[in-house]
């Protein structure tokens, strides 16, 4: 069996890469791929930029920055059309800007129907110590095979810095 591999190349986490893992190289499934996200802090920093399989800081995606009294970049989202239904037990993950503190994962084959997204990954804390601002690859994230078509990264909680909580990049 081929197991397959997310790779989140989320570069805000440039989130985003989808592999396939046998014996041989891993194939990013995600590479170019629909992207869509909650936000987005600026219009160079959109969705389609986490799975272009460009790891430099200027093609990323990026959360809108989000203050105490506009917390727009929590709880935001990145999601990826696989364009069908594939088999996954991993994701990888490079975030660029080292600030995601608690996220999640889910998938689910019917993107129009919010009840229908299952967790593959708990709400979790992410303790892996990046380099601030310069792409930094998390721990494998692996968990049991699931078989779905979109699969979503949530930011449930980010760092702030001075008062403020930047965008998640």
């Amino acid at each position: 069996m081929k197991k397959i591999t997310l790779l989140a190349s989320i570069l805000f986490m440039g989130f985003a890469s989808v592999q396939a893992q046998d014996e041989e190289p891993l194939t990013n499934l995600a590479l170019n791929k629909t992207a869509t996200a909650s936000s987005q802090y600026r219009d160079n920093l959109g969705a389609s930029y986490a799975f272009d399989g460009d790891a430099s800081k200027g093609s990323r995606w990026s959360a809108a920055n989000h203050t105490d009294t506009n917390p727009t970049g929590e709880n935001s989202w990145l999601q990826v059309d696989l364009g069908e239904s594939l088999e996954f037990n991993k994701i990888i993950i490079t975030e660029f800007s080292n600030k995601v503190k608690i996220y999640r994962i889910e998938a689910t084959d019917n993107v129009e129907d919010e009840l229908s997204w299952e967790p593959i990954v708990e709400e979790t804390e992410q303790t892996f110590e990046g380099v601030a601002n310069n792409p930094s690859r998390w721990p494998d994230i692996t968990f049991p095979t699931v078989t779905k078509r979109y699969v979503r990264l949530w930011i449930v909680k980010s760092i702030t810095a001075a008062g403020v909580l930047d965008e998640p990049s």
